[in-house]
């Protein structure tokens, strides 16, 4: 009985040691919504974070989250040292590639109010790199269906018959608070299954969307 008593507190004990390391190295999942979600890191953050601020002192509550490819700390530090007052806007900083689609995740996205993508300071094309990373933003939903799409609707339009069916959602139909940008590109699905439709009608190829509702998550129950 001991043994296993001693064996459940290791195990325990070492779970909880790596979610503390995991939240040390900002390497959790932001669990904020309607934040500002900031991209990327250059010397403009600071202005921006000091802006942002001063915009949200009307608002009881906010936060802006910073993710980028440098240390979780490191970043908190300068932010601090930079702009010491930010009244009652929360910062808070993840470790992360912003154009890789798992780091992405960490920011919480689809729950932001608004997405600001700065280019490094070091970039060589500042340019390309903001614009992979809107890619990288829009890829799971927008880009990720096009692909698709793509890739098989010249096989059905070559054999005149075939059936596409995208998921879009009620929110492309609806706008709602805290989802402005997952309802926008919900919405870009529905009007590109209505243009694909008209292209590909007389190659017997039907495409439609289905737009489903709410699912009962976590997150509807908070």
């Amino acid at each position: 009985g001991i043994v296993i008593v001693a064996s459940l507190i290791s195990i325990i004990s070492g779970a909880f040691d790596a979610k503390v390391e995991e939240l040390r190295k900002g390497r959790s999942r932001v669990l904020e919504t309607d934040h500002t979600l900031v991209l990327g890191w250059s010397r403009k953050v600071f202005s921006l974070v000091n802006e942002l601020s001063i915009a949200n002192e009307s608002r009881k509550s906010a936060a802006i989250v910073i993710l980028a490819n440098m240390d979780k700390v490191e970043m908190e530090d300068a932010v601090r040292a930079q702009v010491p007052d930010t009244g009652t806007t929360k910062i808070i900083c993840r470790t992360g590639d912003p154009m890789n689609l798992v780091d992405l995740e960490l920011g919480n996205p689809n729950a932001a109010r608004s997405i600001v993508l700065l280019g490094g300071d070091d970039d060589e094309d500042p340019d390309s790199t903001v614009i992979k990373t809107c890619l990288a933003l829009t890829n799971n939903n927008l880009i990720g269906t096009m692909l698709v799409t793509q890739a098989f609707v010249p096989a059905m339009v070559a054999r005149q018959s075939g059936v596409v069916v995208n998921i879009g959602s009620t929110a492309a139909h609806q706008g709602f608070s805290n989802g402005g940008i997952y309802a926008t590109l919900k919405a870009a699905i529905v009007h590109y299954t209505r243009c694909l439709a008209t292209e590909v009608a007389n190659d017997g190829v039907r495409v439609n969307a289905v737009s489903p509702g709410p699912s009962k998550t976590a997150r509807f129950q908070a």
